[in-house]
C-alpha cells in the first residue's frame, strides 16, 4: 500500500459501506485519496524534519541565535586593546552589521576573534619572556661585570713585556744547550787496525819441496 499498490478490491468494499451513508462519495475517489494521502506522509515528515533543524522561527535555533548574538557582544565589549594591530579590523564591523549575518557566519566571525585574541597573547608571553632573560643578562652582568678595557699604550706595553719573556726563554735554551755541548766527553778517533797477512802453512811448503827434489832425481 505504501508503494501505491493498493488493490481495487478496496473500491468494491467501500462502495458498498458508502452506499449506506449519506454521501456522493464513491469507492474511486476515497480510493483516490487514499493514495494522495499516502504520497503526502513523507512529504510531510520531510518538511517537518527541515523545520526543526533549519527554521529560524524554532525554539531550539531561536535559543541557540540569542546565544551566538551574546558571544558577539562580549567580544565586542572586550574590545580591541587584546588584539594585534593586524586583527583590529574584526571589530570595525557594527553590531547591526553582525546581527543580520546568518548563524554560520557569526560562529566564524567568533572562531576568527578567539584566535585572534590567542595571537595576541602569545605574543605578549614571548615579549614578557624576552624581556626577563634580558633582566637576567643585566643582573648577571652588574654583579660581574667585564674587565675594562686596555688603553693602545697599556696593550703595547704588554705585548713588549710578552716579546721580553720570549727572548729570555729563546737566550736560556740556547745557553743549556752550550753547557750540553762543553760537559759531553770528547772521544779520540782511532786508526782502523792494519790487517796481518796470513801465515803460511810450513809444513806444506817443505813436502812440495821433497816432490820437486824427487822428481828431479829420477830425471
Amino acid at each position: 500500500m505504501l508503494l501505491g499498490r493498493v488493490s481495487r478490491r478496496f473500491t468494491a468494499i467501500q462502495s458498498n459501506h458508502l452506499r449506506l451513508q449519506p454521501t456522493k462519495m464513491t469507492g474511486t475517489t476515497w480510493l483516490t485519496g487514499l493514495v494522495e494521502a499516502l504520497i503526502d506522509i513523507p512529504w510531510s515528515m520531510w518538511e517537518h524534519r527541515n523545520h526543526i533543524l533549519h527554521s529560524p522561527q524554532h525554539p531550539t535555533n531561536l535559543a541557540l541565535r540569542t546565544q551566538l548574538l551574546d558571544a558577539v557582544e562580549s567580544q565586542t565589549e572586550i574590545g580591541n586593546a587584546t588584539l594585534l594591530p593586524q586583527d583590529r579590523h574584526f571589530l570595525d564591523i557594527r553590531t547591526s552589521a553582525l546581527s543580520s549575518r546568518t548563524d554560520q557566519q557569526l560562529r566564524q566571525w567568533l572562531h576568527s576573534v578567539t584566535m585572534a585574541r590567542e595571537a595576541f597573547y602569545h605574543a605578549e608571553r614571548a615579549s614578557a619572556t624576552q624581556l626577563l632573560s634580558q633582566a637576567n643578562l643585566m643582573a648577571q652582568w652588574v654583579q660581574h661585570p667585564p674587565p675594562p678595557s686596555l688603553t693602545d699604550q697599556q696593550r703595547a706595553n704588554q705585548e713588549h713585556i710578552s716579546l721580553a719573556h720570549h727572548d729570555e726563554a729563546n737566550d736560556g735554551t740556547a745557553a743549556d744547550a752550550r753547557h750540553t755541548a762543553t760537559l759531553r766527553p770528547t772521544t779520540r778517533q782511532q786508526p782502523p787496525p792494519t790487517p796481518t797477512p796470513p801465515m803460511r802453512n810450513q809444513n806444506n811448503e817443505r813436502n812440495l819441496l821433497r816432490q820437486w827434489l824427487t822428481t828431479k832425481k829420477n830425471v
